[in-house]
């Protein structure tokens, strides 16, 4: 963290008029969750022996009051008291960083307003050979032309000479200008750019919170204030950019991104910049249980359970509680177990008010990958590229919303995930495989009377799987289809298939089938579905 001391005053004046001392401040560091950031100011002034009021004007409106932390090296904290104000006091700013800002923005406004002095100059030239030409072509006209022909001719050729020359003078100073007008976008650019560096170190002048400090100091000399406040009007999530390069050896190349965003009336410029995965603004303690009120009822008395009702039975009987729902704040990604993840940027970030998803670098990451195919032909007619590696780095991957994936430098689109701890392995998916493609065709069907609900009391069902690799290598592929199932004894599911499938119930999932295949280049293969169903006659399948 950098600390101001009394040699920058000029960056944050200090102005004592009788018992008030005014302090201008501005972030030194902040520390970032997913929702909300905590700020911190320190500043040093000079104080007055005794009891004085410490003014800081400035504070954005978005800070939590209740929760600033204010300490004082050098002098004693006795009360504190917080204000709102229209705006900010209009207060000339002399810092450095601010000049420097100020002036450069005002040498690239005086450079276009040469240039268009230039242009001006050069279109006035223009002007007076455009008005030459007319009087030299005016004297053709005139009555009083010599009579002699010796002069007549000297005439004629002071008039083609003149207007000769007044043309290429056109020419050239024409051609001057588009030479100065090709320099503009360039200056243009220039002016934009000291604009925008001018307004990320200027002071902003809006609504604002102020914070009196009254302290007490022993004897006169320099005091240092650190203040530090949480606010909700900022926040961070993890982006990502992810590149596998296939091959013989395939490898994924990850590229951590932070996007950050703060919308607070405050300028963080060239702050110390903490990333944290904790979050403050969540809640701090566990839900309340509940448990379930049953009971039984003669059918002719049944009803619905409104919630009303579940009230007034919760009421009724004082051994069973009423159920109690805790609302989960939503924030940018799950939080994750443990004291959280911290990433610290020391050399200084810059962050505007108003900034939105500024993407801040975090490293890159190699991993070897294993490469293989994934199909479900109920829903898709391709297969889909299986990209499984183990997190060898020792930082975790933070779950992302949303991760751009690029496959031999073609973007495939973006992906998301959930937290991906050291040494822990994870399966993405990198788009599909053109010419891996897979289709399902029902070859028979019966089921009796056709509707939402059938009245016969037998289905059966006859499919194909087909898989054609038309791509020039091999793929192992996992082929998943499903069959009915149910929980009735009266209700007979039977089904076959060929070949038969590597898993049945894959990864607890009832009905989901799993095939393991190779599929070679240029092959062809299928798969064969069977399933009859069954049940009482007189009932209905549903």
């Amino acid at each position: 963290m950098r600390i101001l001391t009394i040699a920058t005053l000029t960056l944050m004046p200090c102005f004592a008029l009788a018992d008030t001392i005014t302090v201008f401040s501005q972030p030194n560091a902040v520390e970032v969750y997913p929702q909300g950031a905590l700020v911190t100011r320190t500043v040093t002034f000079d104080m007055p022996q005794g009891r004085h009021d410490i003014l800081l004007p400035d504070l954005p409106t978005s800070i939590d009051a209740f929760s600033t932390e204010a300490t004082l090296n050098g002098a004693s904290l006795n009360t504190r008291r917080y204000a709102d104000v229209p705006q900010v006091p209009a207060v000339p700013d002399m810092s450095e960083a601010f000049l420097a800002a100020k002036a450069t923005k005002e040498m690239a406004q005086a450079a276009i307003d040469s240039l268009n002095d230039q242009i001006k100059q050069i279109e006035a030239r223009i002007g007076a050979a455009q008005a030459q030409i007319g009087f030299l072509g005016g004297l053709s006209d005139n009555e009083g032309l010599p009579g002699d022909v010796d002069a007549l001719r000297a005439l004629s050729q002071m008039i083609a000479g003149e207007g000769d020359q007044a043309r290429k003078n056109i020419v050239a100073a024409q051609a001057d200008v588009r030479s100065l007008q090709a320099t503009r976008p360039a200056l243009d650019q220039a002016l934009r750019e000291a604009e925008f560096a001018l307004q990320s170190v200027s002071r902003p002048s809006m609504q604002a919170t102020q914070l009196t400090l009254t302290a007490t100091a022993a004897q006169a000399g320099p005091v240092t204030l650190t203040l530090k406040y949480f606010t909700d009007q900022a926040g961070w999530e993890p982006a990502y950019r992810m590149y596998l390069t296939t091959g013989d050896v395939p490898v994924l190349n990850v590229e951590r991104l932070a996007a950050l965003s703060q919308f607070t009336n405050e300028n963080w410029k060239d702050v110390d910049l903490t990333l944290s995965t904790l979050m403050p603004s969540g809640k701090s303690s566990p839900s309340r249980p509940w448990a379930p009120f049953l009971r039984i009822e003669e059918p002719t008395r049944k009803q619905s359970l409104s919630s009303t009702a579940m009230d007034r039975s919760a009421v009724a009987d004082p051994i069973i509680e009423a159920p109690v729902i805790v609302s989960e704040m939503a924030a940018a990604f799950s939080p994750i177990a443990g004291p959280g993840s911290t990433y610290t940027f020391p050399d200084g970030i810059t962050a505007p008010g108003g900034t939105e998803n500024l993407q801040i670098a975090m490293g890159e990451l190699n991993f070897d990958a294993g490469l293989s195919a994934q199909a479900t032909p109920m829903r898709d007619d391709t297969a889909y590229r299986k990209v499984t590696f183990t997190n060898t780095s020792p930082e975790r991957l933070l779950g992302a919303q949303s991760a751009i994936i690029y496959v031999n430098g073609r973007l495939m689109g973006s992906i998301n995930f959930a937290t991906i701890e050291p040494t822990q392995e994870a399966d993405l998916f990198f788009g599909p495989i053109d010419g891996l493609l897979v289709s399902r065709t029902v070859l028979d069907r019966n089921e009796g009377d056709r509707g939402i609900i059938s009245r016969s009391n037998e289905n059966s069902e006859d499919i194909r799987i087909d898989i054609e690799n038309l791509t020039d290598r091999a793929w192992d592929l996992a082929v998943f289809d499903g069959v009915p199932y149910g929980e009735q004894e009266d209700l007979v599911i039977d089904w076959t298939a060929a070949p038969k499938p590597a898993q049945v119930n894959d990864a607890d999932r009832r009905g989901i089938l799993r095939w393991d295949l190779t599929a070679p280049p240029a092959s062809k293969q299928s798969i064969s579905i069977k399933t009859k169903i069954t049940w009482p006659e007189g009932l209905d399948l549903r």
